[in-house]
């Protein structure tokens, strides 16, 4: 009983931090709703700074801008991220981030096509990349891998750059001078490629010269366990709950 009880709540507290997430993103944020959820969040035995204030005050002593900021706090309090179906411009996003990215594929990729399709089995519904003949792979992109237009390109970056590694068990893309595996990271608010050994940047995500595209990379060490034993670490999902992004081979 206890535990259909802790569901109930769970459900109450995801529902209302969409509903909560909806008006601040249309600017009709509901009063009733953030003390709502603020309430709920206190019966759950959450005491932070925000929940107090909101259950404290009456919202018309708080008024609107406080209100908002009050909001935000409270859902970066149940760590709540929306998914696909509330932020679709994320979806936007990651597309165009795939459409960059597939510019860097090795030259046996050229021609091939890239796309985002829905993962069936997951839910919140997630995206994998499908690459020509239906070959997928990944553990799925999110909405917290798309926050902005860097976080996508390195997000599906990452994605493919497993993807091309598993099916040609080669390392991709290589760094022309070092001959190492390039990561894509965030330099100065860019999404570039960048080699390890010094660290350098070789070039912006999407403009990778041939020298580093190039299909003869060293053969990649160890399975696919390795290269997931490599990444950094994660953190959970909200409505969905973050995530971190993971880091490449070698």
């Amino acid at each position: 009983m206890d535990e259909i009880m802790d569901w109930t709540a769970l459900e109450a507290i995801d529902q209302l931090c969409a509903r909560v997430y909806i008006g601040l993103r249309d600017d009709r944020l509901r009063s009733d709703d953030v003390v709502e959820l603020a309430c709920l969040l206190l019966d759950w035995g959450r005491y932070e700074p925000a929940v107090e204030e909101v259950v404290a005050r009456r919202p018309e002593e708080i008024g609107p801008q406080r209100l908002r900021e009050l909001a935000e706090q409270l859902l970066e309090g149940t760590a709540f991220l929306p998914d696909f179906r509330l932020a679709p411009e994320r979806l936007v996003l990651l597309e165009q981030a795939l459409g960059t990215v597939a510019a860097d594929l090795p030259p046996s990729w050229s021609g091939s096509t890239a796309r985002l399709v829905p993962m069936s089995d997951s839910s919140p519904l997630d995206y994998k990349v499908e690459l020509t003949g239906g070959r997928m792979h990944g553990n799925g992109l999110r909405t917290v891998d798309a926050e902005d237009l860097t976080s996508a390109l390195i997000a599906v970056a990452d994605h493919v750059q497993e993807g091309v590694m598993e099916f040609d068990w080669r390392v991709w893309p290589v760094c022309p001078v070092h001959h190492l595996g390039l990561h894509p990271v965030a330099d100065g608010g860019t999404a570039v490629w960048q080699c390890r050994l010094g660290p350098h940047a070789v070039a912006a995500v999407g403009s990778l010269p041939p020298a580093a595209r190039h299909d003869d990379g060293p053969r990649a060490r160890g399975g696919r366990e390795d290269r997931h034993a490599r990444r950094g670490p994660s953190s959970g999902t909200g409505g969905q709950r973050g995530q971190s992004l993971p880091t490449p081979l070698e």
